[in-house]
């Protein structure tokens, strides 16, 4: 049985199954409604609230981990992983991406971008390095947006409609035939991206898929993958980064005259 420990009034207490919680005569009742925990004390006054997350759940229970011998060779082991994940990079694959977004700004259409967590932050970068990081006053703007950024409208479809649905609800809103969907995963299974990228496809919208580990369902089912493989959280999300970084400078390179 998996234990979770925490503290409650300076004493430590052990959850061994959802029911009652004791520890040093202070004997505290437990609620739960989905992951959230509700303590009260003996006399029903509730103490405090925390959400509990089980380990087994956590994505940093997948990561292959470097070196660990010491925190330099933890750097060096995870550089040279991150150098042999960028290698392995489909160089076609990379020059697809790269003629889409061209071609697509070309025809005056819209890029997107999706991701969760770290992906999520990548997708907003992504949409600053595109568009401000490749203008130039004689080639037409690249208009990237994300569909993370608008919190109001993520929070809602979210509240409303469902989690799996805050891309795909968005892309039904405002995607059109011509644009791209860019679809970052590191699992490439999160089924709000898997929704977002069938939504896309339905409209006549071309899809981009950046996945890792072993590319779940996102790397067969984007038209263009750009699988990194490592199995490392940390290590996908910085090659997705870097593959960001390439797409958007080779681009303005070209824009610039810069051979």
């Amino acid at each position: 049985m998996r234990h979770i420990h925490f503290a409650l009034s300076s004493e430590a207490y052990t959850v061994v199954r959802l029911g009652q919680v004791t520890g040093k005569g202070y004997g505290v009742q437990i609620a739960t409604v989905s992951n959230q925990m509700y303590l009260a004390s003996p006399n029903g006054v509730r103490q405090s609230i925390m959400r509990v997350f089980s380990m087994e759940n956590d994505p940093r229970s997948r990561n292959l981990l470097c070196d660990r011998s010491s925190i330099g060779a933890y750097l060096q082991d995870y550089g040279r992983r991150i150098a042999g994940a960028l290698a392995g990079v489909n160089a076609d694959a990379l020059e697809r991406a790269c003629a889409l977004i061209e071609t697509t700004a070309a025809n005056g259409n819209h890029i997107l971008s999706i991701g969760n967590g770290g992906s999520a932050a990548i997708a907003d970068h992504l949409c600053c390095d595109l568009g401000k990081g490749t203008h130039h006053h004689n080639h037409p703007a690249i208009n990237a947006q994300s569909l993370v950024a608008n919190m109001p409208m993520y929070s809602a479809i979210a509240n409303d409609f469902g989690f799996e649905r805050v891309f795909e609800a968005q892309i039904d809103m405002i995607g059109r035939s011509g644009d791209v969907l860019i679809a970052i995963s590191s699992s490439g299974n999160s089924p709000n991206i898997l929704n977002a990228v069938e939504a896309a496809r339905a409209r006549g919208m071309t899809t981009i898929g950046l996945s890792g580990f072993d590319g779940g369902r996102l790397r067969e089912s984007a038209e263009v993958s750009l699988h990194v493989d490592d199995h490392n959280y940390g290590i996908v999300e910085d090659a997705h980064q870097a593959i960001m970084h390439v797409l958007a400078q080779y681009i303005a390179c070209k824009r610039d005259g810069v051979s």
